[in-house]
Order: C-alpha cells, then sequence, then structure tokens
C-alpha cells in the first residue's frame, strides 16, 4: 500500500510542524507531504486566517524536513506546492499528484476525468532566468494575486536542455483499424510527460 499523509501547512500549524513529523516517524509505512495551502474554496474568504506567508511557511518545511532526517525518516517527508527556490536541498524530495503516479483526477463539480495540471499555478517574471523553473511548480495564482512575488529566490545555475524517453508500453493497433487513440482519447495520458509515438513493428 502506497500510504501519503498530506499535512496542508496553515496559520495555524505552521510553527508546529515537528510534531507531525515525530507522529509520522510512528507510522513506518507512511510517506509525509507538507504542503503550501492552495487560496481557493473557505481559505479564500478567511485568507488572512487560513493562508500564511509562503516564505514563513516553507522556512518552517524546510526545517521540519531537517528534523525528519536527524531522527531518520528524511526519505519520507518532503515539500509540495511550495516555489522549489523556497525549499534550499530539498528540491529532489517535492512531491504532489504528478510525481505520485496520478495521471489524471476529477474535482467534486466536474463530471470526467481530467490529466493533471499545474493550471492554478504561476511562474512570474522573476522565474524567467532560475535554474529550478522546468521542475518547480510555481507560484499559487491566488498568493501571487494577494502578495505577489517579492518573497521568490531565483536560483542562478544552468538549467539541463535534455531527458530520457522511457517506453512503458504499447497500445495494440491492428492494421487497417482506426488510430486507437483518436477513437478513444488521449486521457489519462499527460500531454507534459507523455509522447505517444506510432512504433513501427
Amino acid at each position: 500500500l502506497d500510504l501519503t499523509a498530506n499535512c496542508v501547512v496553515t496559520c495555524t500549524n505552521v510553527d508546529h510542524l515537528d510534531a507531525v513529523v515525530d507522529l509520522a516517524a510512528t507510522l513506518p509505512d507512511v510517506r509525509l507531504n507538507f504542503s503550501m495551502t492552495e487560496p481557493k474554496g473557505g481559505a479564500v474568504h478567511l485568507f488572512d486566517h487560513v493562508v500564511p506567508r509562503v516564505s514563513h511557511a516553507a522556512e518552517r518545511v524546510v526545517a521540519a524536513l531537517r528534523h525528519a532526517h536527524d531522527i531518520g525518516i528524511g526519505d519520507r517527508v518532503g515539500p509540495g506546492g511550495f516555489p522549489l527556490c523556497l525549499v534550499p536541498g530539498f528540491e529532489s524530495a517535492f512531491g504532489d499528484l504528478k510525481t505520485h503516479g496520478f495521471a489524471t483526477m476529477t474535482e467534486v463539480w466536474e463530471d470526467d476525468f481530467f490529466p493533471v495540471d499545474d493550471l492554478n499555478k504561476t511562474h512570474v517574471a522573476a522565474c524567467e532566468g532560475c535554474g529550478l523553473r522546468g521542475p518547480c511548480p510555481g507560484l499559487y495564482r491566488g498568493y501571487d494575486e494577494r502578495f505577489g512575488s517579492n518573497e521568490l529566490r531565483p536560483v542562478a545555475q544552468l538549467r539541463s536542455n535534455s531527458f530520457n524517453y522511457v517506453d512503458e508500453r504499447r497500445i495494440a493497433w491492428p492494421a487497417g483499424a482506426a488510430c486507437p487513440l483518436l477513437a478513444g482519447g488521449t486521457a489519462p495520458y499527460d500531454p507534459g510527460r507523455t509522447l505517444l509515438v506510432r512504433h513501427r513493428d
């Protein structure tokens, strides 16, 4: 069983994250993810009471991640929903739906599954030259609209310009038949992570 506990970091718990790490340490099969509060739903109406400043939240999450390493569970705890420039040293521990293998999802008001995306986040002008831009999810749009992006700390480093393809599976396409993707649609394939290629047998 792949089980992840997601702790949304709010104004109420932001200064008590080490205790959450200690609790996770008692559950040997659980991964813990600290997520920045997304300004939507009730968090929008109670913004100042729910959503912490992203720089302070990231600072406390980094401290909690160091505490997790100190007590031997660092490989099971990571950040999520934070711009990577604010969690230095823990960029590779980042966790979200995509890193956990989810290709599609649905919200309660939607009538179908859709590819997982980051349309609720943005990369601002300061992100343009950041070496972490590629894998970074960016800043929540609602947060940027409220507080701006002055808390970001772009990283001056080179970005990789290459990647590797992995042959995951082949879809049967009998001779003379219509393309199975055109017939059934491209879901659940994520266009940001999946390249569909016609293989010549």
